[in-house]
């Protein structure tokens, strides 16, 4: 989707909405891919704690990483999460499962 934000757009083409009143009011956009030997690394007990969405891009090859971060620093293993590879492509593919599923 031109001109989409890639997060909106991965959302959109799973049907998964990034707010719904009743589970998340807010989003956050994060790497899952950070520069080696970047002063500034993400803050994995803040994002444990963020009351919304976890957009995480480019976090495919980091994903038992992150998922182990975000429980480790106080998110619980139950966490609905989903992987969107090739958003809003011909290829797309959505899988989803618990944050703490293998």
């Amino acid at each position: 989707m031109p001109g989409v934000t890639a997060a909106f757009a991965a959302g959109a083409c799973a049907e998964i909405p990034l707010t719904h009143r009743t589970c998340a009011s807010a989003i956050a956009f994060v790497t899952g891919h950070e520069e080696p030997g970047k002063a500034a690394l993400l803050d994995w007990e803040a994002l444990a704690r963020f009351p919304g969405t976890l957009a995480v891009y480019m976090g495919l090859t980091q994903l038992g990483h992150i998922a182990n971060e975000l429980i480790a620093h106080g998110m619980s293993p139950d966490t609905p999460a989903a992987l969107v590879y090739r958003a809003s492509t011909g290829d797309q593919r959505t899988v989803t499962a618990p944050l703490g599923q293998p």
